[in-house]
């Protein structure tokens, strides 16, 4: 039995997909798991997969992220992170140890033998009858309005217009719903007006599988970014977050991010398909090579 710890208690959208493919990946290995919940005995598992997500971070009291520094011969599963922690020696006892980009790779020199595996969420299928019917000439957005200064959402609102105006159908998907995304994206979508809607609240698969159906997408979320690559879906990354750069650096895709709002509206182009084809098969070896390693450690 191996016992398998992830972000299973924030309700996010990335986390949670990681989840289901971690599982997944133990299912096709058909191995049986048990997934860890604070508190959990870690001391009964010879085996506990560890990741991914963002959630080796600095030591700090009452953290819910200690919970995630398990010691003993456990595989860290392409893991981000988060901050500078400088006392993550226990790593080096682990059967495997894998991270999910060079920036985090950086992050971690003291350790030897870490292998960088792209998120395991690029593993992820549709799911069959998801509902949500989406126009053609569609532009999906996850924003973060509180970052917005008043003048600088005038301009975005009418940005949104002009694109409507185009021929294009936006729609706003929550993605990070821990920040309330359907209640805050509502006001901007009434205000847009006619062209514009929003996607209902879901789960990750159901993002996952929306998103696929879209013509290109805007997002603050770095998995709305991995949802919309793993579909080849012409995407445009806010660097937010050090983990959204860290991402687009390692894929040559720095083109595809912007700073501010005024940046992404200079850049935006969607006539211009880009093909991440090439990138998604190399991640897929990677992906194809870790599962293989994971196989002959469990």
């Amino acid at each position: 039995m191996v016992g398998i710890a992830f972000d299973n208690f924030s309700g996010n959208t990335g986390d949670e997909a990681i989840g289901i493919s971690v599982k997944g990946i133990l299912n096709s290995l058909h191995c049986d798991y048990l997934e860890l919940y604070a508190g959990s005995d870690t001391g009964r598992y010879e085996t506990i997969l560890i990741g991914g997500g963002h959630l080796l971070r600095e030591l700090s009291i009452n953290s819910e992220y200690n919970q995630f520094r398990i010691k003993g011969r456990h595989i860290l599963n392409a893991m981000g992170i988060h901050g500078q922690p400088t006392d993550l020696d226990y790593l080096s006892e682990y059967k495997y140890v894998s991270v999910r980009s060079m920036g985090d790779r950086n992050k971690i020199q003291y350790i030897s033998n870490v292998s960088i595996v792209p998120c395991t969420t690029l593993l992820l299928e549709d799911k069959p009858g998801t509902g949500f019917r989406v126009k053609s000439n569609s532009i999906g957005i996850h924003i973060y309005p509180e970052t917005f200064t008043e003048s600088e959402m005038d301009r975005f609102v009418q940005w949104c217009s002009q694109l409507i105006q185009q021929g294009f159908t936006l729609y706003f998907i929550p993605i990070t719903l821990y920040r309330s995304d359907h209640t805050v994206f509502t006001p901007i979508v009434k205000r847009i007006g006619e062209g514009c809607f929003l996607v209902p609240n879901m789960g990750s698969r159901e993002i996952f599988t929306v998103i696929g159906k879209f013509d290109c997408m805007i997002s603050y979320s770095l998995h709305g970014a991995i949802f919309a690559y793993a579909h080849n879906v012409p995407f445009f990354l806010a660097n937010v977050y050090e983990k959204n750069q860290f991402f687009m650096e390692d894929r040559g895709l720095m083109s595809g991010m912007f700073n501010t709002i005024y940046e992404l509206m200079d850049r935006f182009e969607v006539s211009k398909k880009t093909d991440y084809s090439e990138l998604l098969i190399l991640d897929h070896k990677k992906l194809q090579e870790h599962i293989y390693i994971l196989k002959s450690l469990i």
